[in-house]
C-alpha cells in the first residue's frame, strides 16, 4: 500500500477530524472499495475502538460499501462520548486567547475553526452563540490591550453589535501588524472617524508596554501603538 493509507485514529484524537480525513482519502486512495474498511480497521490505534471495530460483521466490512458501514457503526460507538466532546470543545473555544505573536487574520480563522468544532458535536452549525455575544467573545479573546479595544469599539460606532462587524474592525485595525510587548518599539498607525458624541480618552508621552496614544481632532483620529524594549 506505501504510502496510501489512511489517516491513523490514535486514542483521544478527534473522531469527526478522523472521519473528515478519511473521506478525503477514499476519494484519492487507489484500494479496491471492498478492501477500504478492513484497511481503515487496521489503521485504528485506539484500543477500544479497535477492538469494538474487529467484532463487526466481517461480511459486511468487505463489501463494496463497507466503509460506509464501518463509518456508521463507528458513529455509534463515538456518539456515547459526544457529552465530554461538546465540555471539551466550548473549554476549547471559551479559553482560547490570541498569542502575542500570532497574525490578527490567523486568530480569527481559528477562532471561527474552534466555534465550527462546537457546532459539530451539537449536529448544529447555528445560533450557538448569540451573535452579539460571540462578538464580545471574538474581541475580548483577541489579547488586546484597554486600550486597543477602545479603539475597536470607537471604530465600531453606532453600528450594530455582531461577530462581522468586529472581525473586520480587527482586520482593518490591527491586520498587518503582529504586536509583541517585549519587541523593539513598533508603530503602526489607523486613523478612525469617530461618531459624534463618542468620548474617546486618549494621552500622550512615553510609551510603556501596554501603552497607546489617541490624537486628533475634529473628529478624526490617529492610534498609534508601540512598544519600549527598555
Amino acid at each position: 500500500m506505501g504510502g496510501d493509507q489512511p489517516p491513523l485514529l490514535t486514542e483521544g484524537m478527534d473522531y469527526l477530524k478522523w472521519k473528515r480525513e478519511v473521506g478525503i482519502w477514499e476519494l484519492g486512495t487507489s484500494i479496491a472499495a471492498a478492501r477500504q474498511a478492513a484497511v481503515c480497521v487496521l489503521r485504528i490505534q485506539d484500543f477500544k475502538a479497535r477492538d469494538f471495530a474487529t467484532r463487526l460483521d466481517v461480511a459486511e466490512l468487505k463489501k463494496t460499501e463497507g466503509l460506509t458501514y464501518l463509518m456508521k457503526e463507528l458513529d455509534t460507538y463515538f456518539k456515547e462520548d459526544n457529552t465530554q466532546s461538546i465540555f471539551l470543545g466550548i473549554d476549547d473555544l471559551e479559553k482560547f486567547v490570541r498569542p502575542e505573536q500570532m497574525q490578527m487574520a490567523e486568530y480569527i480563522a481559528e477562532f471561527k475553526r474552534r466555534l465550527n468544532r462546537i457546532g459539530e458535536l451539537f449536529n448544529d452549525t447555528k445560533d450557538i452563540y448569540h451573535d452579539g455575544m460571540l462578538a464580545y467573545r471574538l474581541l475580548t479573546q483577541a489579547n488586546l490591550t484597554k486600550d486597543q479595544q477602545i479603539l475597536i469599539k470607537a471604530a465600531m460606532g453606532t453600528q450594530e453589535l455582531t461577530s462581522k462587524a468586529i472581525e473586520e474592525c480587527l482586520k482593518r485595525c490591527f491586520g498587518d501588524a503582529v504586536f509583541c510587548r517585549r519587541s523593539r518599539l513598533e508603530l503602526d498607525t489607523v486613523k478612525i472617524k469617530v461618531e459624534p458624541g463618542l468620548d474617546v480618552h486618549y494621552h500622550r508621552g512615553q510609551f510603556d508596554e501596554k501603552d497607546t496614544d489617541i490624537s486628533g481632532d475634529n473628529g478624526e483620529y490617529t492610534f498609534y501603538q508601540g512598544y519600549n524594549n527598555r
